[in-house]
């Protein structure tokens, strides 16, 4: 499992040359690749792997105003509170787990 990991996460092109090779004709079968990404790619897929909550922190800075996470905070309340409206009309659920479920969504 941890060598599958490894090639699904490109982890493996960090590797020597024969490992690489290896990848490539899998992905020549697998994804009908013709290349390697070149490394700087490859650095890419490592960092955004090793840091994906700063990575999209970063981004999410860079590309969203102020006012959109409260918009976005918005909606996901208006969810919940429809979501909890739902759980309390819906009949196939016993109060237990009605009440388990609205825990859960507060």
């Amino acid at each position: 499992m941890l060598i599958w990991s490894a090639i699904r996460k490109e982890l493996i092109l960090t590797l020597p040359k024969k490992f690489k090779e290896a990848k490539l004709e899998f992905d020549k079968v697998y994804k009908g690749a013709k290349a390697n990404p070149p490394r700087e790619i490859i650095c890419s897929y490592i960092v955004i792997d090793s840091m994906d909550f700063a990575v999209g922190r970063m981004y999410v800075l860079k590309h969203f105003a102020n006012n959109s996470k409260k918009a976005a905070s918005e909606i996901i309340e208006n969810l919940r509170k429809e979501f909890i409206l739902i759980l309390k009309e819906i009949d196939w659920l016993d109060d237990e787990s009605r009440a388990l479920a609205i825990e859960k969504v507060v």
